[in-house]
């Protein structure tokens, strides 16, 4: 039979969400490019809003699904090794995912109004669970009693911008950044953001 019509609508909406925006894509033209009427997404759906929510979730699970394969707490490598391959991760991700990559960061740095609230409270229900990770290799690389709540939080925000900005770059800069000069950025970041 082909292609499921939901599957249509979701690859049709997330390619012109991408491209063109929320605002810049209309229900006629998701409905004209999935071969369908509108009350056929809205069967789906119930709105444009909730087609570009599901659309958010579905590419945060793929992005979760991949990163719990990695399974660095019980490995024998130093926590700033398994800092450093979470970042590997995220940029081979971002290689393997531009296109998911990229719509969780516009959604992220320029949601529509009426979605801000619902994207944020996704995006905190979604890197909650990355951080809970990312806090307990924390609390290894300083040791157990040494570390309080707010300075992990502080530490895992402070990961999460210098990966947010290394893969901005990548998306939107072209910038390839491997080896040596990788390595070299994330002893600087390792030495100046978390040792202090």
């Amino acid at each position: 039979m082909g292609v499921k019509t939901e599957d249509r609508i979701k690859r049709v909406s997330f390619k012109l969400f991408l491209e063109k925006g929320y605002y810049g894509t209309s229900i006629r033209e998701i409905c004209k490019l999935s071969h369908i009427e509108a009350p056929t997404l809205y069967y789906y759906f119930k709105s444009k809003k909730g087609l570009l929510l599901s659309l958010y979730d579905y590419s945060w699970e793929k992005y979760m699904d991949e990163f719990n394969n990695i399974n660095l707490l019980g490995s024998n490598i130093s926590p700033e090794e398994k800092l450093f391959e979470i970042l590997i991760f995220d940029i081979n991700y971002t290689y393997k995912n531009p296109s998911y990559s990229k719509f969780n960061i516009k959604c992220r740095i320029f949601p529509p109004k009426e979605l801000n609230e619902e994207l944020i409270e996704r995006y905190n229900f979604w890197t909650t669970k990355k951080d809970i990770i990312l806090k307990k290799i924390i609390k290894e690389y300083w040791g157990k009693d040494y570390l309080d709540f707010k300075t992990k939080e502080e530490a895992v925000n402070s990961f999460n911008t210098f990966t947010m900005n290394i893969l901005f770059d990548i998306l939107f800069f072209h910038r390839e950044l491997k080896g040596a000069e990788l390595r070299e950025k994330w002893n600087i970041f390792l030495n100046f953001r978390l040792n202090h």
